[in-house]
C-alpha cells in the first residue's frame, strides 16, 4: 500500500467543529499553555497519526480515520442538523443515530487512552504487588517460568520485597491496540446510550457569549452533589453533550 496516506487526523470530527466556528474559523484555548489561537478548522482538534494503525497489508494505513469514523460521521451528521436545526428529537432515527455518534465521540478523544494506559498500569502493579504477597505462591511462579525459559535470571523472594518498594510499572500500549479498544468499547456503549432518554437544552441569548465544546466533549455530570459521576446504567447521572454554540 502507498505511503501516502492522512496523517493529519481530527480528533473531533471537522463537521462537528464547524457548528462552533465563524467563517472556517475556530477560537482554541490550551489549559497548559493558557495560549488562546484562532485557527482554520483543518488544523483545529489535529493530531498526527492518533488514528493509524497497522493492518495485514501496511504498517501504516489510514482507514479508520478516513474510511471508519468517516463513514460514521456522514450518516449521523443530517441527524444532529435535524436536531439543532428543529430543536427536537422528531424522529426516532434520530436518537439511534445519535447513539451511535455519541458512542464514537466518548472513546475517540486522547482522554480514553490515558484511562485505558491507567488501568492497566493499575493492575499490572496490583499483579506485581499480589505476585511478592506470598513466598510460595512467588516461587512457584517463578518455576513455572523458568520452566518455559530455562535462561531466566530469578531472583530470591527476600530481594524481590526490597525491589518492589523500589520500582513502579509503567506501560505503552500500541496505538492499533488502542484503537481496537476503542472499536469495541464504542459498539458496546450503543445500546446503553440508545435505552437513555434523549433531552434537548436550550438557552436564551442574554450575552455574546457562546456555548462551547473540547477534547472532552461527553460530560458526566449527577444529579445530585452525593451522586456518582460514574453515569453507566446510572439514572441518577446524566451526559452532556454540546451539539453546536446555539444548542446545547
Amino acid at each position: 500500500m502507498s505511503q501516502n496516506i492522512a496523517r493529519k487526523h481530527h480528533i473531533l470530527p471537522r463537521k462537528y467543529l464547524e457548528r462552533f466556528s465563524k467563517d472556517n474559523r475556530i477560537w482554541v484555548l490550551d489549559f497548559e499553555t493558557k495560549k488562546q489561537n484562532n485557527l482554520r478548522l483543518e488544523e483545529a482538534a489535529v493530531i498526527k497519526d492518533f488514528y493509524t494503525v497497522k493492518t495485514l497489508n501496511s504498517q501504516e494505513d489510514d482507514l479508520i480515520e478516513q474510511k471508519f469514523l468517516a463513514k460514521i460521521e456522514d450518516k449521523c451528521d443530517p441527524a444532529i442538523a435535524e436536531v439543532v436545526n428543529k430543536h427536537s428529537f422528531s424522529q426516532g432515527y434520530v436518537w439511534d443515530k445519535l447513539a451511535n455518534y455519541v458512542a464514537l465521540m466518548y472513546v475517540r478523544v486522547p482522554l480514553f487512552r490515558q484511562i485505558f494506559l491507567e488501568t492497566f498500569e493499575q493492575f499490572a502493579n496490583q499483579m506485581a504487588d499480589d505476585l511478592i504477597d506470598s513466598e510460595e505462591f512467588y516461587n512457584k511462579v517463578m518455576k513455572d517460568l523458568q520452566e518455559q525459559n530455562p535462561d531466566i535470571k530469578v531472583m530470591p523472594f527476600n530481594e524481590a520485597q526490597k525491589a518492589q518498594d523500589k520500582f513502579e510499572i509503567s506501560g505503552d500500549i500500541p496505538r492499533t491496540f488502542y484503537i481496537k479498544q476503542m472499536m469495541l468499547f464504542a459498539s458496546n456503549l450503543v445500546p446503553i446510550i440508545g435505552n437513555m432518554t434523549p433531552n434537548l437544552l436550550l438557552a436564551e441569548k442574554y450575552f455574546d457569549a457562546k456555548f462551547i465544546t473540547g477534547d472532552v466533549p461527553i460530560i458526566p455530570i449527577p444529579r445530585k452533589p452525593t451522586n456518582s459521576s460514574t453515569w453507566l446504567n446510572n439514572p441518577d447521572c446524566d451526559l452532556y453533550f454540546p451539539l453546536s454554540s446555539y444548542c446545547w
